[in-house]
């Protein structure tokens, strides 16, 4: 006789399953399947190494993972920027953009899609917006953020 497997499922995982189903259902009450409890902003850098405000979200009580910001250029709140692709067109190396990847809690990255809104955005005090962002297979992140800015990051270049 085989032993008897425990099929109870755990509070988190029912939750962080609630919450992602939420994210594929148009219209759902939900907002976000991850509703990032977590923000953090601060100086550092791009992936191509340009200086940018970069914030963090993270919903650490489901172990959710991560998502980090990236905003380059000399931007003054309120704005509001589509998610740039990893690779940008080379003609606009100039103007400023923002990328969103997701820190998967298996240890992937993945890019987002989607747009961003500063509505208030004092260096060295805080960040405040809203993300609307996507993953590759259609998972929706939708939310808003009050990011209190940690001083840090080296030079980049």
């Amino acid at each position: 006789m085989r032993p008897r497997r425990n099929r109870t499922p755990t509070v988190a995982a029912v939750v962080l399953a609630t919450m992602l189903t939420a994210a594929v259902m148009p219209g759902c009450a939900l907002a976000s399947p991850l509703r990032f409890a977590a923000a953090v902003a601060g100086p550092g850098c791009t992936q191509e190494d340009y200086a940018a405000m970069i914030v963090r979200l993270s919903q650490p009580s489901v172990g959710a993972g991560e998502v980090t910001i990236e905003v380059a250029g000399e931007l003054k709140a309120p704005f509001r920027l589509e998610l740039s692709p990893l690779r940008r067109d080379v003609t606009r190396l100039n103007q400023p953009f923002a990328r969103a990847a997701l820190a998967t809690a298996a240890g992937e990255t993945v890019w987002l899609s989607g747009s961003l809104r500063v509505r208030r955005m004092v260096r060295g005090e805080v960040v405040e917006g809203s993300y609307d962002f996507r993953t590759p297979d259609g998972q929706v992140m939708r939310g808003d953020f009050a990011a209190p800015w940690q001083a840090g990051g080296g030079e980049c270049g």
